[in-house]
This record gives C-alpha cells, structure tokens and sequence, in this order.
C-alpha cells in the first residue's frame, strides 16, 4: 500500500504539480524545430522563435535564446533584427546555475554582436563585442578583420567629427 501511495504522489506531482514548459524545454524545443527546418522542412522559423521567445520569457536572465536567435538573423542578413538580440544577450550576466551553455556567454554573444553592429553604426559597441569575443577565441581570423574594420569606422568618424567642429567654428 506504500509504495503505491509514493507511485501516486510522483505521478500527481509530475503531471500536475512541475510545469512540462520549463525553460530547458522550450529552448530545447527551439533548438530541435530550426534543426528540423535544415533537415527536412518539418518546421519553420516561427516555431522556432515561439520557443525561443517563450524560453526567454520565462527566464529573462538566460541569453541562449536570444543568441540564438540573433545568429538565425545574421545567417539570413537581417543584421538590424539580430542586433536587437544580440546586445540584450550582451547586456545579462552569466546566471549563477550548472545548466547553461558557457560557449553562449563567453563566445557566441559578443561574437553575433560584433557581426551585426556595423549594420546600426554601433562602431564603439561592435568593437567592444569584438574584443570580448577575441577574449575567447583569439585566433579566429574574421574577430581580427573585424577589429581593424571598428578601429577604422571609429577613426573616420573622430575625423568627421573634427571637420564638423571646425567648420561651425569658421
């Protein structure tokens, strides 16, 4: 009689009691429908989004959703779309739980972030996000050119600035 009281209790307690959309769900459910769309069309990115957006509403301070969907946005060139995600992503601290993707927080964040600035003029931020992410991975080449290319908009943009004052100045 017992242990048919404790199989009751755990049954009670997982169907009605825990939540089955927890965040892990729905990012993963995200992840699994954006798979399904490469593989074979079963799905579509607004599934995929609903999850991610959903994982992300009911966990405000975990950026694997955004930075998953702000690279979906930069691999289909809507940079303005991904730049939206990927500096609210850079804006949350690295959650104090064992369950997280690291290479999300360390990496792929900053690294999205310094591939869609440019496309908002965001020179200081995009040439932030490159450092960060040349924080992680040092040797990827594309970080570097990146790097240079911020450099250069934020020395053509001083010297703009000088010819501006000079010329309110006359």
């Amino acid at each position: 009689m017992k242990n048919y009281f404790i199989l009751l209790l755990g049954i009670f307690f997982t169907s009605v009691a825990m939540p089955t959309d927890s965040f892990d769900d729905l990012y993963q459910q995200g992840l699994i429908a954006q798979e399904r769309m490469k593989s074979d069309n079963s799905s579509t990115w607004d599934t995929a989004l609903d999850y991610y957006l959903q994982a992300s509403a009911l966990r405000p301070d975990r950026a694997e959703p955004l930075v998953a969907i702000a690279r979906y946005y930069i691999a289909h060139e809507q940079l303005e779309l991904a730049f939206m995600f990927a500096r609210r992503a850079c804006e949350l601290a690295v959650p104090d739980c064992n369950m997280i993707e690291l290479c999300a927080y360390d990496y792929f964040r900053y690294e999205a972030l310094s591939a869609c600035a440019s496309s908002v003029r965001e020179w200081k931020l995009g040439l932030w996000a490159t450092q960060q992410a040349l924080k992680a991975r040092s040797k990827v080449e594309r970080l570097h050119e990146r790097l240079c290319y911020y450099h250069e908009q934020l020395t053509l943009e001083a010297g703009r600035a000088i010819m501006v004052k000079e010329s309110n100045s006359l």
